[in-house]
């Protein structure tokens, strides 16, 4: 959506998840400071592994990310979910251009998912 020296962060910011799952943000305020304090350890060591830079998402130079991750969550609310989509404030034109550069489709089965992200990380770290 236009930040490609972003793109790699912006793949790998919810790797976390893979181990401390996905949480709803209503429960995930819940849990804190610890949920942050745990993803944020995660990050750093998945970062390591990966040899990818670390990136503080509460950073202004993350924003992109955020605000990307923000307009997808509408966009799959509006395809996936019956009633209004989430409200979020969004920079003027996020959702019209993440429209125009990302089709939301019917889900992905988990092997063609995990396929595509592996894929999408390869051309990514490609010299």
């Amino acid at each position: 959506m236009g930040h490609q020296d972003l793109a790699l962060a912006a793949l790998h910011h919810d790797s976390h998840e893979a181990y401390a799952c996905d949480i709803p943000k209503p429960l995930k305020r819940l849990l804190e400071p610890e949920y942050t304090a745990i993803t944020d350890r995660l990050d750093r060591a998945i970062a390591v592994a990966l040899n990818l830079p670390i990136l503080d998402l509460e950073d202004q130079r993350a924003r992109p990310i955020k605000d990307a991750d923000d307009a997808m969550l509408v966009l799959e609310a509006e395809e996936y979910l019956a009633g209004a989509p989430p409200d979020r404030d969004l920079p003027t034109g996020l959702l019209d251009l993440a429209r125009a550069t990302v089709e939301v489709k019917a889900s992905m089965a988990s092997d063609e998912a995990r396929d595509s992200f592996l894929a999408f990380h390869e051309r990514l770290t490609q010299p």
